[in-house]
């Protein structure tokens, strides 16, 4: 079971944010670059959009770093006393006897 099951789900909206926010960024820099007809605003708000998403999307991904080694280090910690011999892990789980 997880221990931050939060973190999964922060990692899934932050990705979900990152495609919307970056959608929406488009659609308006279409609209104002249609009324002001500029293609320098709708070029302008691309690229924005290319950076919010970015911004984004490494966020989660430290996010997912982040519970990654949580994860890991959890696991290390439950196996460490095995590997150095003793009959017990955490939880009060015995092992076999050699």
């Amino acid at each position: 079971m997880e221990r931050y099951p939060v973190l999964r789900i922060v990692v899934g909206l932050s990705n979900v944010i990152a495609y919307g926010l970056a959608a929406l960024l488009v659609v308006v820099g279409g609209i104002l670059g249609a009324i002001q007809e500029s293609i320098l605003t709708l070029i302008g708000s691309v690229i924005l959009a290319f950076l919010v998403w970015l911004g984004m999307k490494a966020y989660s991904e430290v996010i997912q770093v982040f519970v990654n080694i949580e994860k890991n280090t959890r696991l290390y910690q439950d196996i460490l006393p095995l590997a150095r011999g003793q009959d017990e892990i955490k939880g009060g789980v015995k092992t076999p006897q050699a």
